[in-house]
């Protein structure tokens, strides 16, 4: 379909060749861009909720959000569990890894795994490690990530 141009249909291609500059855009060029907020949504959002070391059918908590540390007799066999919360308003399956250190950085435990299932809104999941032995004494560390996986 042309272009009505005075008393006849003028093809743009044949514009663009008679006249000295084309008041028509090409459709190559861009007339218009947008960049920027579309919405927001909601975060998903997840908490290591608890960290527990069970040995000798004793369990002492470590609050992760506070520094203090529980003594652990030396040679002692220990389990480590994580509880991982789901914070958000969204079902989500965890991801976890961790990794403790001996005194010296060595490597004690590195554990990682995925949850089967999905974790509901306000609900926890129990994530629970190998068995390890506190084989020297000093500060042992513990390094967690906690990923949403879908």
């Amino acid at each position: 379909m042309g272009i009505a141009l005075y008393d006849r249909p003028v093809e743009l291609e044949e514009l663009e060749h008679t006249l000295p500059y084309s008041p028509f855009v090409s459709a190559e060029e861009v007339l218009d861009t947008y960049s920027g907020a579309l919405f927001s949504a909601g975060a998903y959002t997840g908490a290591i909720d608890d960290i527990m070391i069970e040995y000798d059918s004793v369990n002492p908590h470590v609050n992760p959000k506070s520094p203090i540390a529980p003594s652990i007799p030396p040679n002692k066999s220990v389990l480590i569990h994580v509880w991982a919360k789901n914070t958000s308003s969204v079902n989500y399956a965890f991801g976890i890894a961790w990794t403790v250190k001996r005194p010296d950085g060595s490597i004690a435990e590195s554990y990682s795994d995925v949850q089967s299932f999905t974790t509901s809104p306000g609900s926890r999941h129990e994530f629970i490690g190998g068995r390890f032995t506190v084989d020297m004494a000093g500060t042992w560390t513990m390094q967690i990530t906690l990923k949403r996986i879908y």
